[in-house]
């Protein structure tokens, strides 16, 4: 096993900070167990640790410097996923540091229990023949070292270091049986190694293709510059013609081979410069394959033009607000001079589209806003020495539909005499971060939608009333909501609420699976205890035995809930308590 300088650095600087690899505080004796590498090629295992006093509220898990979780104390032991790692170890540092002060932590070694892999490779052909072809190659790789070879029986490629992937590879002949190369880790050559099979059959036929233009520009002479791209895919190994047919323009180029998408299918980039091309002019554009002449593709660009024109008076105006993000606004202007009937427009430094002249004024819909406060438009006509900008300001858009759609509400009895209104959610779209809540017409205050729930007056069960509650968004006056509760029923029971009798206690178990009463200085004497529901229905009963100070009554299966538990004796009430099931 081996340790990388950096993760050597990093033991130097914890022995610097503490003893045996841990900072002077309250986190000591870490333990790892359980460590086992998973189906993902990557390892977990369960953590635990000492403190000295309860300084620790929470801590973070780092794996060689690099953050993995964060866990309450009273998680631990916790289980660990460790899905980082460090080319060429296979020994990782773990930390656990105190969230609250970096400086108190303590570090241990792991043995990284997982093998390096190498693994899911991928190969494009290029420059092909009939007889020969190149390869593109890329593979995935995990806790390799930082370099390999490649090769097989009928060629050696040499080694290279995994940082130059996408490889080269020259000299396939197409023949009938596959080529079957080998990457092997040139530091874990024995455990460390993998092959893939490729097919030695010749190239799919060549394909180009998505010719287009990206931007054009004039020079100072007034020629233009042209800037284009293209797709292809089994292409040969001599190159490619350009060809302007109206300007008898031939050139021949180099495929790069250099930039590949996930499809397998090669781009390249071309610059045309110092063409003579007159303002009335459309031209079409040809690339041919040199090696196989039905491989092309063409592209038609309209007429461009390098003389001067003027764009004057440009507006931004009738600028409104769309949503929230967006806005529209209409542009307009006054030009001359031009050479083409169509224009250029850019929003904040981006391209927008190319609009015909009949078009002005020009509505445009649906353009985002960002965080400032203004941008700028700019239109071009021609080229891009023919432009004009002008500086507008963003409509204020934050609350432009803003809607509170539903409330979600519950009734809480705090005792068989009166309530509670509890609000648990809002449904709301674009809201400020509060709103403000009135009962009756009445201000009750200001509250953040974060804040719920929020429990509203208590209310006595002898008030039969309407209330109507409205909920105002405090940014957007224009945003509410309103609903009314009719008509609340309390318990029925008959009972009296009797708080306070310093002779009992009743309370239920810290697991809410039992109720506990106490009778002080005296015993029980024929007592019955009953327990209601919120809305007074019976839903136990039981006799307290006579000569006993001390029951408990199981409240299985009582479903989580209020109640409320009353103790009479010959129908008279002596004393009640509200209980919480969880």
């Amino acid at each position: 096993m081996m340790i990388t300088f950096r993760k050597a650095l990093i033991l130097w600087i914890f022995l610097l900070l503490g003893i045996n690899v841990y900072s002077q505080c309250d986190i000591g004796g870490l333990v790892v167990k359980n460590l086992e590498c998973n189906a993902n090629s990557y390892y977990e295992f369960d953590l635990n640790f000492s403190i000295s006093n309860d300084g620790i509220d929470s801590f973070d898990v780092y794996s060689n410097d690099i953050f993995l979780s964060r866990h309450s104390i009273f998680e631990l032991p916790v289980h660990i996923y460790n899905d980082t790692y460090v080319d060429g170890d296979t020994i990782d540092i773990l930390k656990v540091v105190n969230s609250n002060d970096p400086d108190c932590f303590n570090a241990t070694e792991v043995n990284n229990p997982c093998p390096c892999i190498i693994f899911d490779f991928e190969y494009t052909k290029y420059n092909c023949t009939d007889s020969t072809f190149n390869v593109l190659l890329d593979f995935k790789h995990l806790r390799t070292s930082d370099s390999f070879q490649i090769g097989m029986k009928e060629h050696y490629w040499g080694k290279f270091r995994y940082k130059d992937l996408p490889l080269k590879l020259d000299n396939f002949h197409v023949r009938d049986t596959l080529y079957s190369p080998i990457v092997v880790d040139l530091k874990n050559p024995i455990f460390c190694s993998d092959g893939f099979d490729l097919n030695p059959d010749p190239c799919p036929k060549c394909k180009m293709d998505n010719l287009k233009l990206l931007s054009y520009e004039c020079d100072e002479d007034y020629n233009i510059n042209m800037y284009l791209s293209f797709d292809y895919e089994y292409n040969s190994s001599t190159g490619y013609d350009i060809y302007i047919p109206e300007m008898d323009y031939l050139k021949k180029l180099q495929y790069t081979n250099s930039t590949s998408n996930s499809e397998q299918i090669f781009t390249d980039s071309i610059a045309l410069t110092g063409l003579e091309i007159a303002c009335e002019d459309q031209i079409q554009i040809k690339l041919t394959d040199i090696d196989k002449s039905d491989c092309s593709t063409t592209i038609t660009v309209d007429s461009f033009c390098c003389e001067p024109c003027k764009i004057e008076d440009l507006k931004a105006e009738n600028i409104e607000c769309t949503s929230t993000t967006t806005f529209s606004m209409v542009v307009d202007f006054e030009f001359s001079e031009n050479r083409k009937d169509s224009f250029d427009l850019f929003i904040g430094g981006n391209y927008n589209g190319k609009y015909s002249v009949n078009d002005i004024p020009l509505k445009l819909e649906n353009l985002p806003l960002n965080s400032e406060i203004s941008d700028t438009v700019k239109v071009c006509m021609d080229n891009d020495k023919c432009c004009e900008s002008l500086e507008f300001n963003f409509p204020v858009c934050d609350y432009f539909d803003c809607q509170i759609n539903d409330i979600s509400y519950k009734i809480e009895f705090d005792t068989i005499d009166s309530y509670w209104i509890i609000i648990d959610s809002i449904s709301t779209k674009n809201t400020s971060d509060s709103f403000q809540l009135y009962s009756n017409s009445q201000y009750m205050g200001e509250f953040a939608y974060s804040e719920l729930p929020i429990k509203t007056d208590n209310y006595l069960c002898e008030d039969v009333i309407n209330i109507e509650f409205v909920l105002e968004d405090t940014k957007a006056g224009n945003c509410n909501f309103s609903f009314n509760i009719e008509n609340i029923k309390c318990p029925t029971t008959g009972i009296k609420y009797v708080e306070k009798n310093a002779d009992w206690n009743i309370y239920s178990s810290y697991d809410s699976k039992k109720l506990i009463v106490k009778l002080i200085n005296t015993n029980f004497n024929d007592e019955k205890l009953i327990i209601y529901n919120s809305i007074g229905n019976v839903v136990k009963s039981e006799k307290l035995q006579k000569g006993k100070s001390y029951a408990e009554i199981t409240l299985h299966p009582l479903k989580t809930g209020v109640y409320f538990a009353a103790i009479y004796n010959n129908s008279r009430p002596i004393v009640s308590r509200k209980i919480f099931v969880r």
